[in-house]
């Protein structure tokens, strides 16, 4: 069980990071769009 835990939070804070990255490059690729 304790495993599980430890496995699930990291998983949980990878998903964060990959959101985090997914949503800076969506508002990078808006601001090129709006220089062009």
């Amino acid at each position: 069980m304790r495993r599980n835990k430890t496995n699930r939070i990291a998983l949980s804070k990878i998903e964060l990071l990959i959101t985090q990255a997914f949503l800076y490059s969506i508002k990078r690729q808006s601001k090129q769009n709006y220089q062009i």
